[in-house]
């Protein structure tokens, strides 16, 4: 009877399991049912979401499902206003691998939501609420529908604690090596980002080459700096572009302006203007053509023919070749040329020589009363062929026409000079001048002679501009002199002076529009003027707060002071005698203007012990480009060096001896230890090791029963 009832107990037990296990299978294969008040939560508390700029963020979410094991969910994050992108989002739990990562978020254990929030560099400092939703399909448990479910995540604040520096693009390192007139070469600067935010489609282009005389070598005008258009923070890119002078350049100081476009992340646009500073010299063996003097002869009326005489002269130390004139401004309402060629070929002009060059125009019968504007145009080659230009404006007056007036005398400035070589700003000096009367026989009477310069370069020294001629005969000149002084602040270029002849003659009449009677000439010439530059060295010191030590570096300090009218380009020291520059050939000091001073410290290192003397060298450009130096004496007393007793120097090394330590334990103890722990260890950590082996394949089993 016991073994009876004991089989039907088995058998009972048998039934129960076999009806479970076909309930199971039935729920699976109807597929997931959900209770729709199921929700998703945290299973430990979630701090604040910390994002870098630019830096990729890794967020790893503990959660659990409320009601029912939520399979094959859709997880996202959103991004609407927010200031990163999402990528790689994962589940991942406890006994799980990256290959076999679980399917569904657990009811009843914690399984986490991963993913990286790749934050952008252009992120702002802020606090906002991250949105992270879990949706899944299933049979509503009691509609028995299949439905939609989105559950929200808790929210989470995702923060920004700081922000990084946008993107900063600087001009540096700019040189324009061997800029002389007609050479080619080549213009470098280096683009730098100081900012902490890439730059991208970046793109740079230098503008105002025209105005500085050189002309670009290169036809795409703008270029891409960077790698692809793309100049990360702190890095750099090196430009090189190579450029002409232009031989019609004028020597000195030229500005370029850079300008450089790029983006950010977000794609906003910026755009940066930076002003370089070139200098353009004149080179020393080149030709210099420079006009003289202009004059012509007969009467500008309508109708009337006339030669007009341009004194040319090479002050370059080379010969001028190929010289070429023309005149520009030219029309029926000035003057026509009286020559059939383009131009009027001047042949070619040796070093301080000069050559009247003939140009025959007309004036038109068309042609107005008044001053009227022409420009002298010279092209010229050195011995490389390399073009050069000179030009000058000149002003003409055209004289009424009136078949009754009688003929009339002529006065022009037949040649002129200076007695010194030099006019030099702040300096006097006599200007000569020789008036000529073109007339066969009429006289010029009652002559008053102006002189005058519209910038007041060039100013009487005593009394009045203007002076008397009593007469001056038909065919005779007449040779004047007048005392000028050069403004203070002029600096070196030529600039124009006027004289202006009013006469009158016999026979002449009232002019009809005026009532005047006379004539009045006005003829314009050309002086170079030289500016006077006043560099002053002072306070020239060696040494700080020690004594100078021989073979040591040591600063060396001087004030540097401009008391001229005119600034000093591209000032640089350099030093000679018994000390040395220990940061190059040079101490480059850059544009000091008028009136101001520079302090500077140098460090140089004596090379002689005792009274050790040196000279100072300022280098410096005038406004014409040529270098000019001025010198300074200095001298200090140097200490030799210093060498200890025994001849052994300060900072040697002297090893010493360590003491040998005695062992704590025998030899023969300490391996008889290490036995004992070899064997006891070995069995232990073995069943360590299976019960930790056990106890995952359990979890695994337990998770796989609930899935």
């Amino acid at each position: 009877m016991k073994r009876i009832r004991k089989i039907l107990i088995v058998i009972l037990i048998a039934a129960f399991l076999m009806n479970g296990f076909a309930e199971s299978m039935i729920t699976v294969n109807a597929g997931s049912v959900y209770n729709p008040s199921n929700t998703i939560i945290f299973t430990e508390k979630v701090g604040d979401i910390i994002g870098t700029p630019g830096e990729t963020t890794h967020v790893k979410l503990p959660v659990r499902a409320t009601a029912d094991y939520i399979q094959d969910p859709r997880i996202s994050v959103d991004i609407t206003d927010m200031q990163f992108n999402v990528e790689n989002i994962k589940l991942s739990a406890e006994g799980y691998t990256e290959e076999n990562p679980p399917i569904g978020i657990s009811n009843f254990s914690t399984t986490y939501i991963e993913f990286d929030l790749k934050v952008k560099e252009t992120a702002k400092i802020s606090n906002k609420k991250m949105k992270v939703q879990v949706e899944y399909v299933g049979f509503n448990r009691e509609t028995n529908v299949q439905e939609t479910f989105i559950n929200d995540l808790p929210s989470v604040n995702f923060v920004i604690l700081n922000e990084k520096e946008p993107a900063q693009l600087t001009i540096d390192s700019v040189s324009l090596n061997n800029a002389t007139l007609g050479n080619t070469t080549e213009l470098a600067f280096t683009i730098k980002n100081e900012g902490e935010i890439s730059s991208l489609n970046t793109m740079f282009r230098v503008e105002g080459y025209e105005a500085a005389g050189l002309i670009p070598e290169y036809s795409k005008l703008k270029q891409e700096a960077g790698t692809e258009g793309r100049l990360p923070a702190g890095e750099t890119y090196r430009v090189k572009l190579p450029v002409t002078v232009s031989g019609s350049a004028t020597p000195g100081t030229k500005t370029l302006s850079i300008f450089t476009d790029y983006k950010d992340i977000d794609g906003a646009v910026y755009t940066t203007e930076t002003k370089i500073y070139v200098n353009v010299t004149e080179n020393s063996l080149t030709p210099a053509i420079e006009i003289e003097s202009t004059k012509y002869a007969g009467e500008l009326k309508a109708g009337s023919e006339f030669v007009l005489i341009t004194t040319i002269r090479n002050e370059g130390v080379t010969d001028a070749e190929s010289i070429e004139v023309s005149v520009e401004g030219l029309g029926i309402n000035s003057f026509i040329p009286n020559y059939s060629t383009d131009t009027i070929s001047g042949g070619t002009l040796e070093h301080n020589a000069k050559r009247d060059v003939r140009i025959p125009l007309i004036v038109p019968k068309e042609a107005t009363s008044g001053l009227k504007e022409i420009t002298v145009k010279i092209n010229y080659m050195d011995d490389t062929k390399v073009v050069y230009t000179k030009t000058s404006k000149l002003y003409l007056e055209v004289m009424a026409t009136d078949d009754a007036v009688a003929s009339k005398p002529k006065l022009i400035i037949s040649n002129f000079t200076t007695d010194v070589e030099e006019l030099r700003a702040g300096n006097t000096f006599n200007f000569i001048f020789d008036i000529y009367n073109t007339h066969t026989s009429l006289n010029a009477k009652n002559i008053k002679v102006t002189v005058s310069q519209a910038d007041n370069i060039f100013a009487v020294t005593n009394g009045s501009n203007t002076f008397y001629i009593d007469q001056i005969a038909a065919g005779q000149k007449q040779e004047n002199s007048i005392e000028l002084k050069v403004k203070a602040d002029a600096t070196t270029k030529a600039y124009p002076i006027e004289i202006k002849i009013e006469y009158e003659y016999d026979g002449a009449e009232a002019n009809p529009a005026t009532g005047e009677i006379g004539e009045t000439v006005t003829e314009t010439i050309n002086l170079q003027a030289v500016e006077n530059a006043r560099p002053v060295v002072e306070n020239v010191y060696v040494g700080n707060w020690d004594v100078p030590v021989v073979n040591q570096p040591t600063a060396l300090t001087f004030e540097f002071y401009n008391m001229g009218k005119s600034t000093l380009n591209n000032v640089y020291a350099t030093v000679q005698g018994d000390y040395l520059l220990s940061t190059g050939s040079m101490y480059f000091i850059g544009n000091v203007e008028a009136g101001y001073s520079e302090y500077a410290e140098l460090e140089v290192i004596p090379s002689l012990e005792g009274l050790a003397k040196g000279t100072l060298v300022i280098t410096f450009e005038d406004s014409n480009g040529d270098e000019i130096n001025i010198t300074k004496e200095f001298e200090a007393t140097v200490q030799g060096e210093f060498i200890p007793d025994g001849g052994e120097m300060p900072g040697e090394y002297f090893p010493v001896e360590e003491p040998v330590k005695e062992p704590i334990i025998p030899t023969w103890l300490f391996v008889l230890l290490q036995i004992v722990i070899l064997v006891v260890g070995i069995p232990a950590t073995r069943k360590i090791i299976l019960k930790l082996h056990k106890r995952k394949l359990r979890k695994i089993e337990d998770a796989n029963l609930g899935d």
